[in-house]
């Protein structure tokens, strides 16, 4: 009787030992489920930029209840971190990536290993990161031929968005950079009357810069305008109507002087 009773005993004892186990296992896996979410605290390529190294910097409420991040810089603008990405320690805050032109997105997530099962926490997202290292093509400039004002409106065009517009009279590069309207740009000219040849170049929102083809302009005054307008030199139809009244008239005076050579000698 008593042996049956401390085999009772010994059943219950390791029931409860094996119920705090479980019980132990299953609070700790319900915590490592409860992880923070990681915060990123900077990006690099927060707006396009021609850089091509990525600088991610993050933070975490209680580094020292994780074991570390798992992250991936990809082109899916939708993922979940998996147990196969990258792996970074618990002391790791900041990671720098290298990529090329291109849209990008970068995910990561805290986990937790030990004890056992490994857990992972939410995924954070950061993104669009956009690396931009070509330069703004098919660049266009329009405008008047001549002005009677200082202020002109040049109607700037490229193959993509315009942040900037540098517009020089002398060389490209001499100037100070403006904020581009578009798609008129106004600028005002600075060596007083006289023909230019602008010098513009274009700026996209990465930084990389493109230039354009000379674009002619002359400042004038409406009266300069006027009098070239009438004291300019005959063209070459006026030289030949001139030449042909010319030979006209030679031809009838010949034609009139020789009948009256014939009426004198007789």
């Amino acid at each position: 009787m008593k042996q049956l009773d401390f085999v009772k005993c010994l059943v219950i004892i390791c029931m409860l030992f094996t119920g705090i186990i479980f019980a132990g296992f299953f609070e700790c896996s319900f915590a490592v489920q409860q992880l923070d979410d990681v915060v990123i605290t900077s990006n690099s390529h927060s707006d396009p930029d021609s850089l091509t190294t990525i600088s991610i910097t993050w933070s975490y409420a209680t580094q020292n209840s994780i074991d570390g991040y798992y992250y991936t810089l990809s082109t899916l603008s939708d993922y979940t971190i998996v147990a196969t990405d990258e792996m970074l320690n618990n002391t790791a805050d900041e990671v720098n990536l290298t990529a090329s032109d291109g849209t990008y997105y970068f995910y990561i997530a805290p986990y937790k290993s030990f004890p056992p099962p490994l857990i992972l926490g939410s995924t954070t997202k950061e993104g669009p990161i956009v690396v931009d290292t070509t330069s703004p093509g098919n660049i266009s400039v329009n405008g008047p031929e001549t002005t009677e004002t200082d202020l002109i409106s040049l109607t700037i065009g490229a193959d993509e968005v315009i942040d900037q517009v540098c517009v020089s009279e002398s060389t490209y590069g001499t100037c100070g950079w403006e904020d581009f309207e578009s798609p008129n740009h106004e600028y005002s000219l600075k060596s007083g009357l006289g023909q230019y040849l602008l010098k513009v170049q274009v700026k996209d929102i990465a930084g990389n810069i493109g230039q354009a083809s000379p674009f002619a302009i002359t400042y004038t005054t409406s009266d300069q305008i006027t009098l070239a307008t009438y004291t300019s030199v005959p063209t070459l139809t006026e030289w030949g109507f001139f030449i042909f009244f010319g030979m006209l008239l030679m031809i009838a005076l010949i034609s009139i002087r020789r009948p009256l050579s014939f009426i004198y000698r007789n």
